[in-house]
């Protein structure tokens, strides 16, 4: 009994290769994004602890050179904050465009599923029309046989 053999099984394998690749890629970026997020959530948690140790103080009297390097350092925190949401902006159009790729990959491998599952399902069609073709002849030989009188 023969085998299926997919005509474009090497194509298939790189295009699941492709799929999974940018699949990682894509992954990757939701990554970085996720470490972005984190930064910037720990940056403003910084400045919001700033401000209130800032307000805390201020009520017990603290010299005006300490107040001017929290609010230095507070500006420091929003501005390192704001190019971190600056990053996650950029990130985010690289992830669209990622997306897009994954997208188009993942429709190129899903046209070639289908060509495999036609191909396998015609192949199966043939292969029982041969299987049919056999057991016909066989039945065809021995009826021919016993009409002859050389079969019992």
């Amino acid at each position: 009994m023969t085998r299926f053999h997919f005509r474009l099984e090497s194509l298939r394998n790189l295009r699941e290769l492709q799929l999974h690749a940018e699949e990682n890629a894509l992954a990757a970026l939701f990554g970085q994004k996720a470490g972005l997020q984190s930064t910037a959530v720990h940056l403003q948690q910084q400045c919001r602890a700033l401000a209130q140790d800032s307000r805390n103080h201020k009520s017990v009297g603290v010299l005006a050179s300490q107040l001017q390097f929290v609010e230095i350092e507070c500006m420091a925190l929003r501005h390192a904050a704001a190019e971190v949401n600056s990053k996650i902006e950029h990130l985010n159009l690289a992830i669209a465009r990622q997306q897009e790729t994954y997208i188009e990959a993942r429709r190129e491998s899903e046209k070639l599923e289908n060509v495999y599952a036609a191909d396998l399902r015609s192949w199966h069609r043939e292969r029982k029309r041969r299987d049919q073709a056999a057991v016909d002849g066989l039945f065809l030989m021995r009826l021919r046989m016993r009409t002859d009188g050389n079969f019992s």
